[in-house]
């Protein structure tokens, strides 16, 4: 008996990188923006989703340096958090310094 070949699930992705402005951690927005919250970034579903955030980096990658894809989950509270624990505390801002959590909070739509 054959098999089916067994398909991973996707896991839900932004676009991050840094501002060339401040050099502080950005995601890309639905609207080609880059937005300094992860609450306020464009989560891709899918793969044609990816494809589409490519397309929307195009024009905005001149504000940002080295953007790469982050796998996110969405929480119980409906706020989407990073995967990885070092992308975590990327997403929280620098946690020492004058700049010491500049990353304002996600109001969570009720």
């Amino acid at each position: 008996m054959k098999s089916e070949p067994m398909h991973a699930a996707f896991v839900p992705q932004v676009l991050t990188a840094n501002s060339l402005r401040d050099g502080h951690v950005v995601f890309l927005d639905r609207h080609g923006g880059w937005a300094p919250r992860l609450c306020d970034a464009a989560v891709a579903r899918d793969e044609a989703a990816v494809q589409a955030l490519m397309d929307l980096l195009q024009g905005a990658a001149a504000q940002a340096v080295e953007p790469y894809l982050l796998a996110v989950l969405k929480q119980a509270n409906g706020s989407w958090q990073p995967v990885e624990m070092r992308e975590r505390r990327r997403v929280q801002g620098p946690s020492v310094g004058p700049q010491a959590s500049t990353h304002g909070a996600c109001a969570l739509a009720t």
